[in-house]
């Protein structure tokens, strides 16, 4: 379970990542992410490039099978 104190911290990192990117500009932002950290950017690219169906849709269709 996630405490108060992580969901505070973890906000944080998102505040920090925001204003960074509001900064520097996205791109400069991303360029860099992708040189320190390439197989986070990768991971994060196929994240937001995926097309995944509802998972309504997924169960419904484990159902009638």
């Amino acid at each position: 379970m996630v405490t108060e104190l992580e969901k505070l911290q973890e906000q944080d990192v998102y505040a920090e990542l925001a204003s960074a990117i509001e900064s520097r500009g996205a791109r400069s932002f991303l360029n860099d992410f992708r040189e320190f950290f390439p197989a986070h950017y990768q991971e994060m690219l196929a994240q937001m490039t995926r097309h995944e169906k509802p998972v309504a849709a997924l169960l419904k269709k484990a159902e009638n099978v």
